[in-house]
Protein backbone atom coordinates (compact mmCIF):
# COMPACT_ATOMS: atom_id res chain seq x y z
CA UNK A 1 0.00 0.00 0.00
CA UNK A 2 1.02 3.17 -1.10
CA UNK A 3 -0.11 6.08 1.50
CA UNK A 4 1.36 9.00 -0.30
CA UNK A 5 0.57 7.96 -3.80
CA UNK A 6 -3.32 7.05 -2.22
CA UNK A 7 -3.47 10.43 -0.75
CA UNK A 8 -2.16 12.42 -3.37
CA UNK A 9 -4.78 10.55 -5.48
CA UNK A 10 -7.47 11.00 -3.23
CA UNK A 11 -6.34 15.34 -2.96
CA UNK A 12 -6.30 15.29 -6.93
CA UNK A 13 -9.80 13.96 -7.47
CA UNK A 14 -11.17 15.71 -4.70
CA UNK A 15 -9.61 19.19 -5.64
CA UNK A 16 -10.47 18.51 -9.63
CA UNK A 17 -14.38 17.61 -8.55
CA UNK A 18 -14.58 20.48 -6.68
CA UNK A 19 -12.65 22.78 -8.80
CA UNK A 20 -15.13 21.86 -11.71
CA UNK A 21 -12.07 21.07 -13.94
CA UNK A 22 -13.27 16.89 -13.94
CA UNK A 23 -16.95 15.77 -13.78
CA UNK A 24 -17.93 12.39 -12.17
CA UNK A 25 -22.14 13.14 -12.76
CA UNK A 26 -24.07 13.37 -9.97
CA UNK A 27 -21.50 11.84 -7.89
CA UNK A 28 -19.11 14.64 -7.82
CA UNK A 29 -21.80 16.47 -5.76
CA UNK A 30 -21.77 14.01 -2.75
CA UNK A 31 -17.64 13.15 -2.54
CA UNK A 32 -16.73 14.74 1.35
CA UNK A 33 -13.45 14.21 3.08
CA UNK A 34 -15.65 12.33 5.41
CA UNK A 35 -15.86 9.53 3.53
CA UNK A 36 -12.30 9.42 2.95
CA UNK A 37 -11.75 9.99 7.18
CA UNK A 38 -14.84 6.75 7.10
CA UNK A 39 -12.63 4.64 4.64
CA UNK A 40 -9.07 5.72 6.85
CA UNK A 41 -10.74 4.70 10.31
CA UNK A 42 -12.06 1.54 9.11
CA UNK A 43 -8.38 0.51 7.39
CA UNK A 44 -6.98 1.58 10.91
CA UNK A 45 -9.06 -0.36 12.99
CA UNK A 46 -9.02 -3.43 10.37
CA UNK A 47 -5.09 -3.50 10.97
CA UNK A 48 -4.65 -3.08 14.47
CA UNK A 49 -7.42 -5.63 15.21
CA UNK A 50 -5.19 -8.01 12.53
CA UNK A 51 -2.16 -7.62 14.78
CA UNK A 52 -3.92 -8.16 17.96
CA UNK A 53 -5.02 -11.22 16.47
CA UNK A 54 -1.78 -12.28 14.84
CA UNK A 55 -0.29 -12.39 18.24
CA UNK A 56 1.76 -8.76 18.43
CA UNK A 57 5.03 -11.05 17.11
CA UNK A 58 7.45 -8.43 15.73
CA UNK A 59 9.34 -11.05 13.96
CA UNK A 60 5.90 -11.26 12.15
CA UNK A 61 5.77 -7.53 11.40
CA UNK A 62 6.47 -7.74 7.58
CA UNK A 63 4.59 -10.63 6.95
CA UNK A 64 1.89 -8.78 8.86
CA UNK A 65 2.09 -5.84 6.94
CA UNK A 66 1.68 -7.88 3.32
CA UNK A 67 -1.04 -9.98 5.28
CA UNK A 68 -3.31 -6.68 5.54
CA UNK A 69 -2.63 -5.38 2.04
CA UNK A 70 -4.38 -8.37 0.33
CA UNK A 71 -6.97 -8.40 3.42
CA UNK A 72 -8.15 -5.04 2.38
CA UNK A 73 -7.30 -5.38 -1.32
CA UNK A 74 -9.79 -8.33 -1.09
CA UNK A 75 -12.22 -6.64 0.95
CA UNK A 76 -12.72 -3.57 -1.17
CA UNK A 77 -16.01 -2.43 -1.80
CA UNK A 78 -16.69 -2.62 -5.69
CA UNK A 79 -20.34 -0.69 -6.39
CA UNK A 80 -18.38 1.53 -9.29
CA UNK A 81 -19.29 5.01 -7.15
CA UNK A 82 -16.90 7.62 -6.67
CA UNK A 83 -17.53 7.24 -3.40
CA UNK A 84 -16.64 4.41 -3.21
CA UNK A 85 -13.59 4.51 -4.70
CA UNK A 86 -12.52 7.99 -2.40
CA UNK A 87 -13.78 5.06 0.56
CA UNK A 88 -11.11 2.68 -0.17
CA UNK A 89 -8.72 4.95 -0.58
CA UNK A 90 -9.12 5.73 2.87
CA UNK A 91 -9.17 2.11 4.04
CA UNK A 92 -5.78 1.69 2.01
CA UNK A 93 -4.33 4.68 3.63
CA UNK A 94 -5.55 4.18 7.03
CA UNK A 95 -4.11 0.14 7.03
CA UNK A 96 -1.28 1.51 5.25
CA UNK A 97 -0.64 4.16 8.44
CA UNK A 98 -1.54 2.07 11.19
CA UNK A 99 1.21 -1.21 9.38
CA UNK A 100 3.95 1.45 9.24
CA UNK A 101 3.61 2.56 13.23
CA UNK A 102 3.69 -0.62 14.24
CA UNK A 103 6.86 -1.41 11.90
CA UNK A 104 7.99 1.37 13.96
CA UNK A 105 7.49 0.61 17.44
CA UNK A 106 9.11 -3.19 16.73
CA UNK A 107 12.10 -0.99 15.17
CA UNK A 108 12.33 1.27 18.15
CA UNK A 109 12.15 -1.97 20.44
CA UNK A 110 13.71 -4.56 18.69
CA UNK A 111 16.72 -3.19 15.86
CA UNK A 112 16.88 -6.42 14.41
CA UNK A 113 13.55 -5.38 12.48
CA UNK A 114 14.24 -2.08 10.84
CA UNK A 115 14.47 -2.11 6.91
Amino acid sequence: MKLTASFATFTLLFTSVHAGTVRFGEFSKHISTDTFTQGFNEGTRIAEEMWANSGSDCANVFTFDRDVDRYINANFRSDGTVNTAVFNLGVEAGGDVATKRQEAACCSSHRRYCD
